[in-house]
């Protein structure tokens, strides 16, 4: 006969049931009221038991399925019949196949961490072995029901089962990144050879593809970019605290452009540590956007009419130039054309070898180019004349230009204003030259032509250009004066004395005029021969013509050609 379909049984019979470790649906006698086995097992279907009819196996199928992870046997459309005290063919299968749910679910149950401790186990005497087999396989903490509300206890028993089994995404994408960031062992080689090239390249570029781009630049991610020390970088963001503010990506997508505007790009480690230096002294340029790097490269380029290497020397020697626009940098060419009184194309000449210029504004660049004409009391055409000498003197502060001035003229022991201006005008180069460069050169000569000091002084003021000139080269020029002249070298140095100037030309110099001189003095020879040649010949003419026995008088005298004295070229 077929199994009728019954209420749930209560909670007083579910506990009778638990008791007896008794199913109810393999009770001995047929009257009783049957309910599926899963019913005294998983509470979820303690409020909708059912027979084991086919009005709604495909329920009671998915139910058990979703509990124990696996897909249930199809055991559908099979009715559960009996035959005196056992089960029929069909029966004996069905009870196979719950048999191994129950197994499943009890081992999945057992198995999952965070349950509490299993009780003792049952009291098996007094059951028939299947009814121990299903004792066995039924965990009691299943088994057990609140008092109310047992579908909802189920469901939650159910999602705490499910709890436990998900992975927490979240916490294992943090470790991940976590250990990504982290350098690997010493010793260990856990990547192949291009990916190991790669690592050797730069660390900055492994922990840039695991880095949240869209994060906000760290210290540490300054460090890895720059290939400098996380001290280093923390000083860094905290003067230019913008870069705070700047995400990773961007910051890693404009020093990309840099290295790649400065020829350093590629993935050689070498390449990213030169980069790394030289935008480590302009940190402002991780600031702007790749494309508008690229942009102002080229119209730097344009402006200066300059090659791409010439131009990629330049942005090297000054790399705040790609931090200005396009306006800005023609405003301080149209500067530079003002203050050195000449065309766009020299002013862009003049940029090119002194880049510095176009990094000041034209503001400062007039400012200190008032200063010098201040401290030396000379008009605008003398200090254009100096700078066009020297464009390295405008690189100079005003403060620091006034502070060298006043220190030139207290070594040198000359008033400021106009006696300092005429020492500057014969040698510009004082005006870029540290003055403790010009104490030792003074000293220098104070040595070389053993004078007291302010004797030294009056000689360099009257001859600055022996400032700026080093002391071996000096004592060069004396041997050499000596040697030339074939005078001993105590004879050279009073020489010099007397006529200062001729420590200020070079040894090859001084040479050179030597053989002009001598040539010279030669070439004057020659034609004094030439000419008392000549006096003979017309002499010998005028005695053969004496017919009136009357005639010149021979000239006893001579010209004596090449004895007008020594003809020495440093009296020229």
């Amino acid at each position: 006969m077929h199994l009728r379909r019954h209420s749930a049984p209560s909670a007083a019979s579910a506990a009778g049931v638990r008791n007896s470790s008794r199913p109810l649906c393999l009770g001995k006698h047929p009257k009783p009221p049957q309910t599926c086995i899963l019913a005294s097992v998983n509470p979820r279907v303690g409020g909708d038991t059912h027979s084991c009819d086919e009005s709604r196996p495909a329920s009671t199928d998915a139910e058990v399925a979703s509990f124990s992870g696996r897909v249930l046997s199809p055991l559908r459309h099979q009715r559960c019949r009996r035959t005196g005290d056992g089960l029929s063919p069909r029966a004996s299968s069905a009870t196979t196949a719950w048999r191994a749910v129950l197994a499943t679910a009890a081992s999945a149950c057992i198995l999952l961490p965070g349950l509490p401790a299993p009780l003792p186990g049952p009291q098996l005497r007094d059951l028939t072995p299947l009814d121990a087999a299903l004792v066995l396989a039924t965990p009691r903490a299943l088994a057990a029901e609140p008092p109310s509300g047992s579908s909802a206890a189920g469901a939650a028993k159910m999602e705490a089962i499910r709890q436990l089994a998900s992975p927490d995404l979240q916490t294992m994408r943090e470790v991940s990144e976590e250990l990504s960031s982290r350098p690997a062992p010493p010793g260990v080689a856990t990547a192949s050879a291009p990916a190991a090239t790669a690592a050797a390249a730069g660390r900055g570029e492994a922990a840039g593809s695991s880095r949240n781009l869209k994060a906000r630049l760290k210290a540490d991610d300054l460090a890895l970019l720059l290939g400098i020390s996380p001290a280093e970088a923390r000083s860094i963001m905290a003067s230019e605290r913008e870069l705070g503010r700047a995400t990773y990506g961007s910051v890693r997508e404009s020093f990309d452009a840099a290295r790649e505007l400065l020829g350093l790009g590629g993935d050689g480690a070498r390449q990213r540590e030169q980069a790394g230096r030289l935008l480590v002294r302009q940190p402002r340029v991780l600031l702007v956007p790749a494309a508008e790097l690229r942009d102002r490269f080229l119209e730097l380029q344009s402006l200066l009419s300059v090659p791409t290497p010439l131009a990629r020397r330049l942005v090297a020697s000054q790399p705040g130039l790609l931090t200005h626009g396009s306006a800005t940098l023609r405003s301080r060419l149209s500067g530079l054309c003002s203050l050195f009184n000449v065309d766009p194309s020299l002013a862009a000449s003049l940029a090119a070898h002194h880049p510095g210029l176009l990094a000041v504004n034209a503001g400062e660049l007039a400012g200190r180019s008032q200063a010098l004409k201040e401290e030396l009391s000379l008009n605008r055409q003398q200090v254009v004349a100096i700078l066009r000498r020297h464009p390295r003197a405008l690189l100079l502060p005003s403060e620091e230009m006034h502070s060298r001035l006043r220190s030139l003229s207290a070594v040198l022991e000359v008033p400021r204003g106009e006696a300092l201006g005429s020492v500057v005008l014969n040698a510009p180069r004082l005006v870029v030259t540290e003055v403790a460069e010009v104490g030792n050169s003074l000293q220098a000569l104070e040595a070389l032509l053993q004078i007291p000091r302010d004797r030294a002084a009056a000689v360099a003021s009257e001859h600055p250009a022996l400032l700026v000139t080093h002391g071996s080269v000096l004592q060069e020029r004396l041997r050499t004066l000596a040697e030339l002249g074939r005078v001993p070298l105590g004879q050279a140095r009073s020489l010099v004395l007397e006529r200062p100037s001729l420590l200020t030309k070079s040894s090859a110099a001084m040479r050179r005029a030597v053989m002009e001189a001598d040539a010279a003095e030669e070439g004057e020879e020659a034609a004094a021969r030439r000419e008392g040649q000549q006096q003979k010949q017309g002499q010998s003419q005028g005695r053969g013509n004496q017919f009136s026995g009357t005639g010149a008088a021979p000239d006893g005298g001579s010209s004596g050609g090449g004895g007008g004295g020594l003809f020495s070229w440093w009296r020229r």
